[in-house]
């Protein structure tokens, strides 16, 4: 069915825009004004970008995020429209109308025409692997061959709305010490490409010998003054070169390795990979999802290169007979909590055994991430004195030398 964009007022008196199916320009015109939209643009016939395409180097870069809180919305949204009892195709329909984000809109637009020609939702939501992940289509797949697609949502509403807001408490938490941060680096620029090159010019016109610190301080803030541009660009290439070294399995298993000496930080990251693995497991479990099933979609759904393999692993020793704690055990998986799995193994509730565990590593992340911050914030202020210091003992150093020659 053809695609068409419009820009129009809604019944509030709100510009929008956005697209809509229809069999001809005038039955979307008909569509919208059912709607309540006064068009006030020329309808556009557009083309539903094929999930198969590949995007466009500046367009995957520039093309608007599906946040991880924007898709747990959609989630609620479509089980409430479910269980209202609105058949799937006018429950798509319906979101992908009022959905503001435009890459989310246009998937929902192809997926509901997917889905009106005969397609499960699971396989559509194959085509965009981007913004549904693996553990999202299963889940929605063991639904509908079970037909209880509302209740699967419902996990995933929950499982997404949990990783959203422990996001949220540790964007928020270090929001402070980031900004600290930011203020200070733009105060040390300040100071070195516009106070320092001016009290220097003073000292250079006296022609006395200066202290090493200053010389120092000297050469940097010529050397900034005069390769600016360059030093611009080599911290971008080095950026962007160690960003794509790091999407390497060496690059991931370097990083990790680091981070996971880092006092705090690398306990923190351990934590934030068992709370996945927990949580993860748990979600497919109650969604009726097979053992060695729910541990492969769990593996590929960890950033860890190394407890990827590790689950891989454990899910081979499973499908051989192992129980599932024996092949946590010999890897090192959920330290400390086994004894809970294997409960939860012979009880038949290996689900609640993982939900329980879960919420002991959200405590955990909440406890450690406190502690992490509250070392960062004075740790800061450290550096950023050491530097200021050393930024204005450089240039009180030769006036203290010149008063003494001159007294």
């Amino acid at each position: 069915m053809p695609v068409y964009g419009y820009r129009g007022i809604n019944s509030k008196g709100k510009a929008v825009e956005g697209v809509i199916d229809a069999a001809s320009a005038e039955s979307a015109r008909l569509k919208l004004k059912g709607s309540g939209i006064f068009i006030t643009d020329k309808l556009r016939p557009e083309k539903v970008k094929e999930p198969s395409e590949k995007w466009h180097f500046l367009d995957s870069i520039f093309r608007e995020k599906v946040s991880v809180k924007v898709l747990s919305l959609l989630t609620y949204n479509l089980k409430t429209l479910l269980e209202a009892g609105l058949p799937l195709f006018e429950a798509l329909d319906a979101l992908a109308r009022q959905e503001s984000n435009r890459t989310l809109q246009s998937a929902l637009t192809y997926i509901k025409e997917e889905v009106s020609q005969g397609s499960s939702l699971s396989d559509s939501l194959k085509k965009y692997p981007d913004i549904f992940p693996s553990l999202y289509i299963n889940v929605v797949g063991v639904g509908e061959e079970t037909g209880t697609l509302d209740d699967a949502l419902t996990q995933l509403s929950e499982y997404l709305d949990m990783e959203d807001r422990i996001r949220s408490k540790v964007i928020q938490a270090s929001a402070y010490p980031m900004l600290m941060a930011a203020i200070g680096f733009f105060i040390i620029l300040y100071l070195m490409s516009s106070v320092v090159p001016k009290v220097i010019s003073v000292f250079n016109d006296t022609q006395a010998a200066l202290p090493l610190p200053t010389r120092i301080l000297v050469t940097i803030s010529g050397f900034m003054g005069k390769y600016w541009f360059f030093l611009v660009a080599a911290v971008f290439i080095a950026v962007v070169s160690l960003g794509r070294y790091l999407k390497t399995e060496r690059g991931r298993l370097l990083k990790e390795s680091v981070i996971s000496k880092i006092p705090l930080v690398g306990r923190l990251s351990r934590l934030f990979v068992d709370y996945r693995i927990s949580k993860t497991m748990e979600t497919l479990l109650r969604s009726a999802v097979p053992l060695s099933k729910a541990l492969e979609i769990c593996s590929n759904s960890i950033h860890s290169a190394r407890v990827k393999t590790l689950l891989k692993e454990a899910n081979g020793e499973v499908i051989q007979g192992v129980s599932l704690s024996e092949a946590f055990n010999s890897r090192g998986l959920l330290h400390g909590f086994l004894q809970m799995i294997t409960v939860g193994e012979r009880s038949g509730r290996l689900d609640e055994a993982f939900l329980r565990v879960s919420r002991v590593y959200e405590r955990s992340i909440e406890t450690v991430t406190e502690s992490l911050l509250s070392l960062l914030e004075p740790v800061l202020i450290v550096v950023m004195g050491l530097v200021v210091g050393f930024i204005v003992l450089s240039i009180l150093l030769p006036i203290f030398e010149m008063s003494q020659l001159a007294g």
